[in-house]
């Protein structure tokens, strides 16, 4: 049987949403040996050395998206719209384990995070059109400081899309500058 994109990619989303239900783990497949792992050449480049089966992927679907990291399912929540991007994460206390936020942007640029009242730490991921993460950085909750004392973190390159998890996710997924991921809109 040869199924439709749409459809095989409805399939596969509601496989990985069974099989987190019935609590049939990934647990092995977390950053142990399955680990993406860096190379440096002589330029001091970071080198991607991730299998071509286990880049992570993410689809944007029309309600949210799914990120897919070494068999690992993250929901996120969009941030399509300006309204949304400046509401972001704020005034959270927790975010589930696998669940986080897609920011979509217009166009490639620098685009700049904050803290503004977001009460919970988190890992921020800048990704490129052409789907290459291009800057990871922590960002800590900074409930005291005034909107013009805030840290504002901003990629190193133009992005068009920006990952909001739970801080210490990004190192432990063996997240970094370099992985490329395949992006699919539904």
């Amino acid at each position: 049987m040869i199924m439709e994109p749409r459809a095989r990619k409805v399939f596969l989303f509601l496989s990985i949403v069974a099989i987190l239900c019935t609590g049939v783990g990934c647990d092995g497949l977390l950053a142990t040996k399955d680990a993406p792992v860096r190379e440096y050449s002589n330029s001091d480049t970071m080198v991607d050395t991730v299998p071509l089966d286990r880049r992570p992927e993410l689809t944007v679907l029309r309600d949210g998206a799914l990120l897919l990291i070494g068999g690992v399912a993250f929901r996120l929540e969009l941030a399509a719209t300006d309204t949304d991007r400046a509401q972001g994460l704020m005034g959270r206390t927790a975010l589930g384990e696998h669940e986080g936020m897609l920011f979509i942007f217009e166009t490639e640029q620098k685009w700049p995070l904050w803290m503004k009242q977001t009460l919970i730490p988190l890992d921020a991921i800048w990704i490129s059109g052409s789907g290459r993460i291009e800057h990871v950085e922590t960002m800590n909750p900074e409930p005291d400081a005034r909107d013009t004392e805030l840290t504002i973190y901003t990629p190193n390159l133009p992005c068009l899309y920006a990952i909001e998890l739970n801080a210490g996710v990004a190192a432990s997924m063996g997240i970094a500058v370099g992985i490329q991921i395949e992006v699919q809109h539904s």
